[in-house]
């Protein structure tokens, strides 16, 4: 008698199972029936400055990098005079092509924190550039062709840049 009450369990605990199996399948596959008649939902989502760090450490990391090459005194603020050495000296510009420059870094800010200089690539048109136009802009305005190559087999792109 117990052995028979023992096998009943055990049909019982089987068929629960399929039961519970079924129902999950059913569950499931009606969902995914639901989902795919439904068009998925976009939603705008505004990603900050403070977001991409966390998203994009090697990116922040090269521009505090950057921030720290060009901050002479380390102040931790580039001056105007710091940045106009940086582009006579280092870049070797001179004239109105540095005044252009220098306005264009600065605005009207006359000292640059890392996290001005961040904000300023974040926003730029460079950091979403395709590997198409960053093998453009590689060949024509920076006049090194020589590196076409290896950029696009790297799929490197305008977030790159600063690395």
């Amino acid at each position: 008698m117990l052995v028979l009450a023992s096998v009943q369990t055990q049909r019982i605990t089987r068929v629960m199972r399929m039961i519970w199996v079924i129902s999950l399948f059913i569950l499931i596959t009606t969902n995914c029936v639901f989902c795919a008649e439904k068009p998925k939902v976009t939603r705008n989502v505004e990603i900050t400055a403070d977001d991409e760090k966390l998203r994009d450490p090697a990116g922040y990391e090269a521009i505090k990098e950057l921030h720290r090459l060009m901050d002479d005194d380390q102040s931790g603020s580039i001056d105007r005079f710091e940045s106009t050495d940086f582009l006579q000296e280092d870049l070797k510009l001179t004239g109105n092509d540095r005044t252009r420059r220098e306005r264009a870094f600065h605005h009207d800010d006359d000292s640059i924190t890392v996290d001005d200089m961040w904000e300023s690539w974040f926003e730029s048109e460079e950091r979403a550039w395709d590997e198409e136009t960053l093998s453009n802009w590689l060949v024509h305005v920076v006049k090194l062709p020589q590196y076409k190559k290896n950029f696009i087999e790297k799929k490197v792109t305008g977030v790159a840049l600063p690395r």
